[in-house]
């Protein structure tokens, strides 16, 4: 059944075109966003699908598609974080390795430079002669 403004569908017509459930349906009803009445006879119940609620679950279907877009962004985001996070460990371990390895190359070039320091302190006439 038709009026001026929209169409008369069952529940399940009106979940199917508007892309909701029927659960969504009965909320809509109940809180007054969309007209409800018993069908001719009396058991179903019908609701109003007018353009404006067309427009309307339409947007919100189209904002539920941008948001599984985005949910997928997300994910493929957080794989990626995920990714550069291990990088930055396997990095930050080299780095703690390689200084691990300057700190003993430092203080072995300090052992090195004490000996020289110290076999030039000797006289000369004991360096020449090998003496202590």
């Amino acid at each position: 059944m038709e009026d001026d403004d929209g169409r008369w569908l069952s529940i399940g017509q009106a979940s199917r075109v508007l892309g909701i459930g029927r659960a969504a349906i009965y909320g809509r009803i109940k809180r007054g966003s969309i007209q409800a009445r018993r069908s001719n006879d009396g058991a179903a119940w019908e609701v109003m699908v007018d353009r404006d609620t067309l427009a309307a679950s339409h947007a919100m279907i189209a904002d539920r598609e941008r948001d599984r877009s985005h949910d997928d962004d997300i994910a493929s985001l957080r794989v990626e974080l995920m990714i550069a996070q291990q990088r930055l460990a396997a990095v930050e371990r080299e780095l703690d390795d390689k200084s691990k390895r300057l700190t003993s190359t430092e203080a072995e070039l300090a052992d090195v430079r004490r000996e020289l320091i110290a076999e030039l302190r000797r006289s000369f006439w004991k360096r020449l002669f090998g003496l202590r």
